[in-house]
């Protein structure tokens, strides 16, 4: 069982990727309806992906990674972000923090499985 956390300050998305992940089996999924919420989550428990939106209140995406990074919360955890900012600038930046993958938004739910199911696997 590969253990998610989906954070996203937008709850109908937020409920879009979790019942996207929950048709699929093997996934225990924890949310985080903030950036800081996100952050203390994923600093308490051990998460196999963390799934976050950047643009979120409290801290943005690219800094609750950052932190996680600097943390050393990121060693055995997977990064993907959900963004409306899909620039090469922003990816660079958020990159640079630790993300691994990018989803923009608006995203299909086959195009989520497909990423997660890779980055998962790697």
């Amino acid at each position: 069982m590969y253990k998610i956390l989906v954070a996203d300050d937008a709850e109908v998305l937020r409920m879009l990727i979790v019942d996207t992940l929950e048709d699929e089996e093997g996934y225990i999924i924890d949310e985080a309806a903030d950036g800081r919420d996100a952050y203390e989550k994923a600093s308490a428990a051990s998460y196999d992906l963390l799934i976050i939106d950047n643009m979120m209140p409290e801290y943005n995406g690219v800094e609750v990674v950052s932190m996680l990074r600097e943390d050393g919360r990121l060693e055995n955890m997977k990064t993907l972000m959900i963004t409306a900012k899909s620039q090469d600038k922003d990816k660079e930046e958020a990159r640079k923090a630790g993300v691994m993958e990018f989803v923009s938004k608006p995203f299909s739910p086959a195009l989520l499985i497909t990423i997660v199911e890779e980055l998962l696997d790697a």
